[in-house]
């Protein structure tokens, strides 16, 4: 059996935090997982891995798709074109809604 390579903390916090806001946009990334029930926003894939992409496109998630957080927790509820996809806690930890900036 193949010991599997597991993130370094770091590597791991990189891909969790939100992404500062795009001056020329006004929008900000923040992982789903952060995000309150009901929260609405655009779908980001531009930070995700290519692995993460493909799951992230395989499951139906286009990017710049308008999107809702139909439940936080554990597993995550994306709602996107009225329809549910569930979302693990760990992609849900890299998978982002571009938000508008409140400032």
């Amino acid at each position: 059996m193949k010991p599997t390579l597991q993130p370094t903390a770091a590597e791991t916090a990189a891909r969790t935090l939100v992404r500062p806001a795009d001056a020329s946009t006004g929008f900000v990334s923040t992982p789903i997982c952060r995000l309150p029930r009901n929260a609405t926003g655009l779908i980001d894939l531009d930070g995700l891995e290519a692995g993460d992409r493909r799951i992230a496109t395989a499951i139906g998630l286009v990017s710049h798709a308008p999107a809702r957080l139909a439940r936080a927790g554990r597993n995550c509820i994306v709602e996107v074109h009225n329809t549910r996809i569930a979302v693990t806690r760990a992609l849900a930890e890299r998978l982002c809604l571009r938000l508008a900036n409140a400032n």
